[in-house]
């Protein structure tokens, strides 16, 4: 499963969305729209983020707007998602995250888990012999 997270030019997160699965994603200025960026150069229905069953993934698709898309500074009328891929729509930037994979890593910074494993807990023979 994965989200788009719309990130500001100041790099934070301003929002989320999870993306389904079972129908496509309408990206745009529009009211309409399934994930609504109010920015003068979005287009109204700007793009589309549409399921590939076929394969349990997603295809990145611009609906013809004015500004374009954009990744890392190319323009692209279409692409597959993966994690980490980041398209700039107009001054907005839409990165693409496996959710699973997203939320794992922020239980790990938060918890501090490490190699040794979860802190706190004795790990198997680590027991000193003399107490044997």
């Amino acid at each position: 499963m994965y989200e788009v997270a719309i990130i500001a030019k100041d790099g934070r997160v301003v929002r989320r969305y999870e993306l389904s699965g079972e129908r496509p994603t309408v990206i745009g200025r529009g009211r309409d729209c399934d994930i609504q960026i109010a920015i003068a150069t979005v287009s109204r229905k700007h793009a589309q983020v549409t399921p590939q069953h076929s394969r349990e993934g997603f295809i990145f698709r611009d609906l013809g707007s004015t500004h374009g898309c954009y990744v890392s500074g190319r323009r692209v009328r279409e692409i597959n998602v993966s994690g980490g891929l980041e398209v700039q729509i107009g001054p907005a930037t839409l990165r693409f995250e496996n959710l699973a994979s997203r939320i794992g890593a922020e239980l790990d910074r938060a918890f501090g888990e490490d190699e040794a494993g979860i802190p706190g807990e004795e790990q198997a023979g680590s027991m000193d012999d003399t107490m044997i």
